[in-house]
């Protein structure tokens, strides 16, 4: 006769369910149970970004006051770094195959005034996008759900109802932006990548976990595996929102076409609360998404948003009479 596996009691349960929740709550944008450490990252590494001490050596004083670009507001956030040409080739045949395969089972729109509206602005923003060099194509496809989303290769798909949601051109750039920014930014294979690592994962619960410790254990790792894989679907989302809209104030669109974007999509679609997104939501919310890019306007787009010079918080100090140092 077989001998039983040991029998965990609720106590010791709980104590394991609530180390596993906390353990993936905590990995915070890293997520230790997704990722692939075989595969080199899309980002590669970068000198560190730690500011140096002020006044410490290796602040350059070049004697120009930097007050006037402090105040406009004119410097840009920083660019991304050179994408990796493997995961780029890769997520150039991924965006193809999964393209065609969209394309044969939904028959795309050919012509009308919604594609017009939908090229235009694509050229637009195309005109303005030229270190990528892919060759973007837009995609209108019947749907009563509003939805677009890419699948990389410079490949953009946009439904009917999302186009009719939003008339305005600049609400459109913004929605066709995020997708572009997705594709520059190598999202695509990324997270393909990473949620193979996370099915992975499920089926060890599935298939190892609940039959050796029960139901719970395994529910528990799938619980964390989808979590830490939201929190980091978030974290690209907020990344793809910083660089549509560095794009769309390129393309010559007002930066507050992002925020109306936004208001306009939190009408349609209501957010989450804020602990229920975490867990179970894949997106930010669009509360926070319009505070991420309200900072990053007032930061960096002042100017182009028609909003006056930012005004420094602090006195200057007058700088001390020779006999006084």
């Amino acid at each position: 006769m077989p001998a039983r596996p040991p029998q965990i009691t609720w106590p010791r349960r709980l104590v394991l369910s609530l180390s596993l929740l906390l353990g993936g709550c905590m990995l915070n944008g890293q997520p230790l149970l997704v990722d692939l450490p075989k595969v080199q990252s899309a980002r590669p590494a970068t000198a560190p970004t730690t500011a140096p001490r002020h006044g410490g050596k290796d602040q350059k004083d070049d004697g120009k006051d930097d007050t006037a670009t402090r105040r406009g507001g004119t410097a840009r956030p920083a660019p991304a770094a050179a994408p990796d040409q493997g995961l780029r080739a890769r997520q150039r045949r991924l965006g193809e195959a999964l393209a065609g395969k969209i394309l044969q089972q939904k028959k795309p729109v050919t012509s009308g005034p919604r594609l017009a509206r939908a090229r235009a602005v694509m050229d637009k923003l195309r005109a303005a996008e030229k270190e990528s060099g892919l060759r973007w194509r837009v995609h209108l496809i019947r749907d009563p759900r509003p939805n677009a989303f890419t699948t990389g290769a410079g490949h953009l798909f946009i439904t009917t109802s999302m186009v009719d949601l939003l008339p305005e051109a600049g609400l459109l750039a913004t929605v066709l932006a995020h997708e572009m920014a997705h594709n520059i930014r190598l999202h695509v294979i990324d997270a393909w990548q990473k949620k193979q690592r996370a099915e992975s994962a499920r089926k060890y619960a599935r298939e190892v976990l609940s039959p050796r410790l029960g139901v719970w254990a395994g529910k528990s790792l799938a619980f964390i595996v989808n979590t830490t894989f939201n929190v980091y679907s978030r974290a690209q989302e907020n990344e793809a929102d910083k660089d549509a809209l560095v794009l769309l104030v390129a393309a010559g669109y007002p930066p507050g076409v992002v925020l109306a974007t936004f208001d306009r999509m939190s009408r349609i679609f209501r957010d989450k609360p804020a602990h229920e997104n975490f867990f179970y939501g894949n997106h930010p919310t669009y509360r926070a998404r319009r505070w991420h890019i309200r900072n990053l306007i007032r930061a960096h787009f002042r100017k182009e948003a028609g909003l006056p010079p930012q005004r420094d918080n602090y006195r200057r100090r007058k700088p001390l009479p020779e006999t006084a140092r």
